[in-house]
């Protein structure tokens, strides 16, 4: 068979030419991971604060539904006392 490609040489011009490309290509790529590694990092951050704020709100809920019961006892005090008068009037 035949080979109709014509044969390259290296040079050291292109050699070195084709190192910067890399250089040029490799530090594009750590600008890039460097990017999103603080992206990442700020979204974690965000789901720390997120996760404190749901453990804040948690206790509060705890204390509103105890004073929720307690005011729910004396509305239905207060309901069949109203019941009470209004049946035996």
């Amino acid at each position: 068979m035949c080979r109709f490609r014509r044969q390259t040489h290296v040079t050291p011009k292109s050699f070195l030419s084709f190192l910067e490309g890399y250089k040029t290509l490799y530090s594009d790529k750590v600008a890039n991971l460097n990017e999103l590694a603080g992206r990442m990092t700020t979204g974690l951050l965000k789901l720390d604060e997120a996760s404190e704020s749901v453990d804040e709100l948690s206790k509060e809920l705890v204390v509103k539904e105890k004073d929720l019961v307690v005011a729910n006892q004396k509305a239905d005090k207060v309901r069949m006392i109203k019941n009470n008068k209004t049946t035996k009037q």
